[in-house]
């Protein structure tokens, strides 16, 4: 994987289990993204509705370095949108913010186009340069299989020792085929130091883009 510069790419993220509509749901969030998208320094956001019984998203928002999120975050009515968002959730549920660093990416040009997530959540007990070399041969496995689109690695600014992996694809079913194969499996296994994994699977439903990123 590529490692990125000093200031590298920041991320704000967020996941909430959601009441209502899906369509709504999906089309808020877009608005949301919208009102980002004039923003200095904003360059995606995307969220996704996990796979699973519960109407979960989680939502990833990509901005070019540390100081344009500050920036974004307290930019006139930023809060205020990320409330209305956040009075989608079920009651009592917590949406999950969160700040991370970009410590890793694959293929090194814009990847995320995938129409696909799988999404890997890691908290770890070891090393942390370990674990990252890890998930960088795990990517490389997936980087060989078709319908593959791409892979970022972040490092949460609050919890250093957490880590949320994107793995893109085109589509459901390439992401099935590899992630369900043998090869992948192995390389999961291989994950190092760590104390917790899970990954989900989802589709993303919401994609917002800055002006001119292609």
């Amino acid at each position: 994987m590529t490692v990125p510069p000093r200031d590298p790419p920041a991320f704000t993220t967020t996941r909430i289990t959601a009441r209502g509509d899906p369509a709504e749901v999906a089309r808020r969030h877009r608005e949301y993204g919208a009102g980002l998208r004039g923003s200095p320094g904003f360059d995606l956001l995307v969220t996704v509705r996990v796979a699973g019984p519960q109407d979960t998203y989680a939502t990833f928002v990509r901005w070019r370095r540390a100081r344009d999120l500050l920036a974004g975050a307290h930019a006139d009515g930023s809060a205020d949108a990320l409330r209305s968002l956040h009075a989608l959730a079920a009651p009592d549920a917590d949406p999950e913010p969160d700040q991370y660093l970009s410590v890793g990416r694959l293929p090194d040009r814009r990847h995320d186009d995938g129409g696909f997530l799988l999404l890997l959540h890691a908290d770890l007990a070891g090393v942390p340069a370990e674990f990252e070399q890890s998930f960088g041969a795990l990517v490389a496995g997936c980087a060989r299989a078709p319908g593959f689109a791409g892979a970022e690695l972040l490092r949460s600014t609050l919890r250093p020792y957490r880590y949320r992996g994107l793995v893109w694809w085109w589509d459901e079913q390439s992401c099935g085929r590899a992630t369900d194969g043998e090869r992948f499996r192995e390389g999961s296994a291989r994950l190092t130091g760590t104390e917790r994994v899970d990954m989900e699977r989802g589709r993303c439903v919401a994609r917002v883009t800055a002006p001119m990123a292609r």
